[in-house]
């Protein structure tokens, strides 16, 4: 298996398993629109445009808690 069909399937996986992890909810959906746009100034619109293709930012507050941040 190569190296970009390992790296997409690893990420199909987490980011389902990410969807069960999180219960969607006002302050979820305020957590994400931060992360989307601290992503924005960190990273550039470009990076923003991916996440919103891929759809990650809903995953972004069950991934927050699953690394420990507050």
């Amino acid at each position: 298996m190569n190296a970009a069909l390992a790296f997409a399937l690893g990420t199909a996986i987490g980011l389902v398993a990410a969807r069960f992890l999180i219960a969607s909810g006002s302050c979820c959906n305020r957590v994400a629109n931060g992360v989307r746009d601290r992503v924005g100034e960190e990273l550039g619109e470009g990076a923003q445009a991916v996440g919103d293709v891929l759809g990650v930012w809903p995953y972004t507050p069950g991934l927050l808690d699953l690394f420990g941040v507050d």
